[in-house]
């Protein structure tokens, strides 16, 4: 009448790994067949980075399409510091 507990924790063993296979299932797919073929280099494109913006001519020096940028130096300040600040939020 009552199964026995070998029959019952056996059923739960293959209940939890027939579970676990159907949720990994689509991830295992995905690595053998991927669908996206990944991050793209954008080419032509310039890259500003904090030490960029301590010196605003920079920037303009490496990038000829950027040689009219006028840029005030305070402003930049502030956005540095911004930005230096933002990983210390986190904490």
């Amino acid at each position: 009448m009552f199964p026995t507990p070998t029959s019952t924790l056996v059923t739960l063993f293959l209940g939890i790994l027939t579970f676990i296979i159907l949720m990994l299932l689509p991830s295992f797919v995905e690595l053998k067949k991927p669908r996206d073929p990944g991050p793209r280099i954008i080419k032509d494109h310039g890259y500003a980075t904090l030490h960029d913006l301590e010196d605003p001519t920079s920037f303009a020096r490496n990038e000829s399409r950027f040689e009219t940028l006028r840029v005030d130096n305070s402003v930049l300040k502030e956005i540095a510091a911004i930005l230096a600040a933002l990983p210390s939020l986190e904490a």
